[in-house]
């Protein structure tokens, strides 16, 4: 059987959009344009879709901020081994990718369903975002006070142990002890002293 793919025209990107739509959401595609990388992000699936689909119950968001991070460690890892310019690798979206993605592809069909689903997550139609400054942001390891208030929580943060994301002296200044000592205390006493600190 041929692959759909194929044409008379020599192309070096024999990858096919429904390679990426008809992956389990979300998911995370690598799109080596020599030029230029791509790391693709998927969709939230909507409650009605399969059971193998990706749940968006309980922490699912921070495994997938986890999962984001790591792939794009390992992209920059492959950069560097194949010695490319890390600050021509970009991210996009599914159902707002620009024309310098599409592009790549034989064919190409615009999901308006799927592009509703990342505007209404904050995404815009166009988005191609620098990896490395967002790499940057979910590997941060420190936030202030105020930032960890916010609500949702900086993206990549942990809502289970936002304190864990304080400094030494704002963590002093929060809860009025250590680290290790705030480590050693019983469940319910920390959830108190979470609450009272507004990093609940």
């Amino acid at each position: 059987m041929l692959n759909p793919g194929r044409s008379e025209h020599i192309t070096p990107y024999p990858v096919l959009q429904s390679q990426l739509y008809c992956a389990d959401q979300p998911a995370l595609f690598l799109v080596d344009a020599v030029h230029e990388m791509y790391l693709w992000h998927g969709w939230w699936p909507s409650d009605e879709e399969s059971e193998s689909k990706a749940s968006t119950t309980g922490f699912a968001e921070q495994r997938w901020s986890n999962d984001r991070r790591l792939a794009m460690e390992t992209i920059k890892s492959y950069a560097e081994e194949r010695k490319r310019d890390f600050s021509q690798v970009f991210i996009v979206f599914a159902g707002l990718e620009p024309k310098s993605f599409k592009i790549l592809f034989p064919f190409w069909e615009d999901h308006a369903d799927v592009a509703k689903i990342n505007r209404e997550s904050g995404r815009a139609d166009s988005d191609k975002l620098k990896l490395e400054t967002e790499l940057a942001k979910l590997s941060r390891k420190e936030y202030s006070l105020e930032e960890l208030k916010q609500k949702p929580p900086p993206e990549g943060v942990d809502p289970s142990r936002l304190e864990s994301y304080l400094n030494e002296d704002d963590f002093q200044k929060a809860f009025n002890m250590t680290k290790d000592a705030f480590d050693v205390l019983p469940m319910w006493k920390k959830t108190n002293l979470r609450k009272k600190a507004g990093l609940f």
